[in-house]
C-alpha cells in the first residue's frame, strides 16, 4: 500500500513536469508544491500530453471583468457613426485593442485614415486656433483670476462674515466657515444682480459641497464617489436640477423660439452608437431640451438620417437633447491623457455626426444650410480631476479633429474656487443657448419648424 502511495506522487510530479515544459515555464521547486489528492488525480488527470484550460464560462467571466477595469480598451480606432460608410478592418482593431494605454492609443489616432486625433496645448498664439475660442478663453482667464465670479446679492452676507471673521481673529476664536471668504476682496462681485432666469445661490450649498470634497480627498475615494458626492452637486448648483430656461436671441423672422433649457445630464453609461458597452466616454453633459416645436424638428431629424436619436449617442436620456459640452472626470491627480483620448474620440464622433446631418439639411428643397459645420468654431469640454476643474475644446481643422487641452477654470476645495466653477458653468451654458443653439436650428434642424 505504502509503495503505491510513492508511486502515485511521482507520477504527479512527473505530470506538473511535463505541463510545465509544454506551456515553457519553469519547473516549479517540489518543496513549495502542492500535492493533489489521489481522488483528485484519478478524476482529473489521463495523462501528461493532456493541456489544461480555463473553462469557457469562467474565461468568459475574466474578459467581461477585464472590460470593466479597462473600459477603454475597445473604443480605440477613429469613431464610426452608423451614417457613416466608412468601416475599419478587423486586423486594425484587433491591433487597437491590445493597445491599453493612452499613449498608444493616441499614436493610432494621429495617424488614423478617418477622422485623425490630436491633442494639442491650449495656447491662443496658435494660429490654427479660432478667433471665437480666444475670445472665450480671455473671459473665462478672468474668471479664474476671480474677477466678477460671486453673485452680487451675496456681497453683503459674504462681507458680515469676513467682519465677523477679523473680530474672532481677535478674540482667538476664528470660525471655520468664516475663514472661507478671507481673500474675498471687492473685484470678486458681480456688479450687477444675476440675470433673472438664474436661481439664486446659498452660502449652506457651497459649505455642503466643500465638506464633501475634503471627505472624498481625505478618504481617498475613487471617481464614481466624487462625481456623486461632489461634481453632480456643483452642476445642480450651477444649472439646476433639471436645468435652466434661458432666453434665445431672435436670429429667426418671426423667432422660432423664445429660450431654450441647459441642463447638465449624468451619462456616465453612454457610449459612442455602434461601440462596444466596455468603451465608457464621458460622465456628464450640458446638453439643451427644446420646446414643443423644436422637439418636432428633432424628431424629424432622427426619422430623417440614419440614426434613432439626434447626438453621436443611442443614450437613451440624451436622444431628443443636442449635446454641446461633454464633461470627463478622473480621480484626484489621474489619468489627464486617459481623460484627453476619451473626449477627443467622444467629440470627434459629434463633429462627424453634425456635419453628416448638416449635408443632409443642405440636401433638402428648402436649402437653408450651408451643409458643413465651418461655422461652428468649437466644442467646449470639461477636465475634472477629483477638485481641479479646467477648460478644454476641439476644432476641425480639414479632416483633422484637435483637442485643445487645458485652461484651468477653479478648485472645489475653496469657496473661491467653487464660486469660479459656478460662474464659468453658466458662462457656457449661456453661450451653448445664444451662440450654439442658434447654429443648431439653422445648419441642423434647417431653420424651419
Amino acid at each position: 500500500m505504502m509503495t503505491d502511495i510513492f508511486d502515485w506522487l511521482r507520477d504527479c510530479q512527473q505530470h506538473d513536469y511535463n505541463l510545465s515544459t509544454k506551456h515553457g515555464h519553469k519547473r516549479p521547486n517540489p518543496d513549495y508544491q502542492q500535492l493533489l489528492t489521489p481522488e483528485l488525480s484519478s478524476a482529473s488527470i489521463d495523462s501528461g500530453d493532456r493541456e489544461i484550460t480555463t473553462p469557457r464560462r469562467k474565461r468568459q467571466k475574466r474578459n467581461e471583468a477585464n472590460d470593466l477595469s479597462d473600459p477603454d480598451r475597445t473604443r480605440l480606432a477613429a469613431p464610426l457613426l452608423p451614417s457613416d460608410s466608412h468601416s475599419i478592418t478587423s486586423s486594425d482593431a484587433s491591433t487597437t485593442s491590445r493597445q491599453s494605454s493612452p499613449s498608444k492609443r493616441m499614436l493610432q489616432l494621429e495617424i488614423s485614415t478617418y477622422n485623425p486625433l490630436s491633442v494639442v496645448q491650449m495656447n491662443k498664439r496658435d494660429p490654427r486656433m479660432p478667433r471665437p475660442l480666444k475670445t472665450m478663453l480671455v473671459q473665462l482667464s478672468t474668471f479664474q483670476r476671480g474677477i466678477e465670479v460671486v453673485p452680487k446679492q451675496l456681497a453683503l452676507d459674504i462681507q458680515a462674515r469676513q467682519r465677523s471673521l477679523e473680530d474672532n481673529v481677535v478674540h482667538a476664536q476664528p470660525d471655520s466657515e468664516d475663514a472661507e471668504f478671507d481673500d474675498f476682496g471687492p473685484a470678486v462681485f458681480c456688479p450687477d444682480d444675476d440675470a433673472p432666469f438664474w436661481h439664486p445661490i446659498k452660502l449652506d450649498a457651497i459649505f455642503e459641497i466643500l465638506s464633501a470634497n475634503q471627505l472624498c480627498t481625505n478618504d481617498l475615494h475613487p471617481e464614481s464617489s466624487w462625481n456623486m458626492l461632489v461634481h453632480w452637486p456643483i452642476f445642480k448648483l450651477a444649472l439646476g436640477t433639471v436645468g435652466t430656461d434661458i432666453p434665445v436671441p431672435p436670429t429667426t423672422a418671426p423667432p422660432r423660439t423664445t429660450s431654450v433649457r441647459a441642463s447638465c445630464v449624468p451619462c456616465t453609461t453612454a457610449r459612442i452608437t455602434g461601440q462596444s458597452r466596455g468603451s465608457k466616454m464621458v460622465d456628464f453633459c450640458i446638453a439643451l431640451q427644446p420646446d414643443s416645436s423644436d422637439l418636432t424638428s428633432i424628431r424629424e431629424l432622427r426619422r430623417r438620417t440614419n440614426g434613432s436619436t439626434a447626438n453621436h449617442t443611442d443614450f437613451y436620456p440624451l436622444r431628443d437633447k443636442p449635446i454641446v459640452i461633454s464633461a470627463e472626470s478622473k480621480k484626484l491627480g489621474e489619468g489627464l491623457l486617459e481623460a484627453s483620448v476619451q473626449v477627443g474620440v467622444w467629440q470627434s464622433a459629434q463633429w462627424s455626426l453634425l456635419n453628416s446631418q448638416s449635408q443632409s439639411v443642405s440636401k433638402r428643397s428648402d436649402g437653408k444650410g450651408k451643409g458643413n459645420t465651418s461655422d461652428l468654431p468649437f466644442l467646449p469640454a470639461l477636465f475634472i480631476q477629483g477638485s481641479q476643474w479646467s477648460f478644454a475644446a476641439t476644432t476641425k481643422q480639414d479632416d483633422q479633429t484637435l483637442l485643445w487641452s487645458q485652461q484651468s477654470i477653479g478648485t472645489s476645495d475653496t469657496a473661491l474656487g467653487m464660486f469660479q466653477i459656478i460662474r464659468t458653468l453658466r458662462y457656457l451654458a449661456e453661450w451653448s443657448a445664444t451662440v450654439y443653439w442658434p447654429w443648431y436650428e439653422l445648419e441642423i434642424l434647417g431653420g424651419n419648424g
